[in-house]
């Protein structure tokens, strides 16, 4: 509780004083750097912000532990303040790569024997099957009776996956 100081009272630096020598205000307490055994340091987030919309993104990369070789999957939640709803919030997403079918020239017919359907790698790259220097499809059926495997490539080759359905 606080108290105003009388009219007989001393003014110093630590606050008021009365001529009876008890304290009557009480003192802020000063600002300082928080301690602990925690330290403060970035996770290797990136934000960027686009000038013409001026909608940000945020990029908060998930750390995975390393397979064979040191190879892993980079994960990374994204938010951008234009996006809807997603799977993990308003704005949130989680980009995996996803092969999908190609909708822009019509409905996919899901004919797979005869390969009516173009393919998609992460709503980028179309998605080309692999030919042998005789001009058939490459096929492998070697792994189980009734299995065929089809190999495919990206159109422009960058990437250097093996993408096999």
């Amino acid at each position: 509780m606080f108290e105003i100081p009388a009219a007989n009272s001393q003014s110093t630096a630590a606050g008021s004083v009365p001529s009876d020598g008890t304290r009557s205000a009480a003192n802020p307490p000063a600002i300082s750097l928080p301690t602990g055994g925690g330290a403060i340091r970035g996770i290797g987030e990136k934000f960027a912000a686009n000038p013409v919309t001026g909608t940000g993104s945020l990029s908060v990369p998930i750390a995975t532990s390393p397979g064979r070789s040191g190879f892993g999957p980079q994960l990374s939640l994204s938010y951008d303040s234009g996006a809807g709803n997603g799977l993990f919030g308003f704005g949130w997403n989680l980009g995996l790569p996803a092969i999908t079918r190609k909708t822009s020239q019509g409905l996919p017919q899901y004919l797979d024997a005869d390969e009516s359907d173009s393919f998609l790698l992460s709503g980028a790259e179309d998605l080309v099957p692999v030919v042998k220097p005789n001009g058939l499809r490459e096929c492998d059926e070697t792994t189980a009776p009734g299995f065929q495997i089809h190999r495919y490539l990206p159109r422009i080759e960058g990437l250097f996956a093996r993408i096999e359905r």
